[in-house]
């Protein structure tokens, strides 16, 4: 039942570090609910679950997206402890969600992700990860003069997620680009329905 494996995850939640290793076992359960479960009460254990990062990371590649998803989460929250971990496996095999869990730690990780985050957006060309390395950039806080480049090949993309990413870096920012409004404008009539919303 997944109203157990909820107040399951946040009662361990709850218990605090005493409860990680039995999660970081939790983690390669057979079972998704389990596994989803372990990686929300790492989350809500936070920086004090950061015995548990190779487990987190090696779970970034599991089948159920649901279960990415709340590894992602957990990375976010454990927060510091994580980001030398997240951006040596980025280095070694890039991930969206591995590259959104970055994002999610914010402006901690700036200094030592602002460059590999630049790099996977100007250079990849697989745009779920061109999207993700977007958006953390943005959330970590990498300067509009370094992403503008990014930004403004971004809103030209083809790929509505790339686009997406953009311009919720752009919504974020205290001023808007001259540069960018043309592709903005484009936006208010594109056949996507946030991204008219957005423009």
């Amino acid at each position: 039942d997944e109203q157990v494996v909820f107040r399951s995850a946040y009662a361990l939640g709850e218990i605090g570090e005493a409860a990680v290793e039995p999660l970081r076992t939790a983690l390669q359960s057979k079972s998704d609910k389990r596994r989803w479960g372990a990686a929300q009460a790492l989350g809500l254990i936070g920086e004090k679950a950061a015995a548990a990062v190779p487990e987190l990371l090696v779970a970034l590649g599991d089948s159920e997206p649901g279960v990415r998803g709340a590894v992602t989460e957990a990375l976010g929250s454990i927060g510091a402890p994580a980001i030398g971990a997240l951006i040596a496996g980025i280095k070694a095999k890039p991930v969206p969600a591995a590259v959104r869990a970055i994002g999610l730690i914010g402006e901690p990780a700036r200094e030592s992700s602002a460059q590999v985050l630049l790099l996977l957006a100007s250079e990849s060309d697989d745009q779920p990860l061109v999207a993700a390395a977007i958006g953390s950039a943005g959330l970590v806080g990498v300067s509009f003069a370094e992403l503008r480049p990014v930004l403004r090949a971004a809103l030209l993309s083809e790929e509505e997620a790339v686009r997406l990413a953009a311009a919720n870096v752009l919504l974020g920012t205290s001023r808007l680009e001259a540069d960018a409004i043309p592709a903005l404008r484009s936006w208010i009539g594109d056949s996507d329905r946030t991204l008219r919303n957005r423009a």
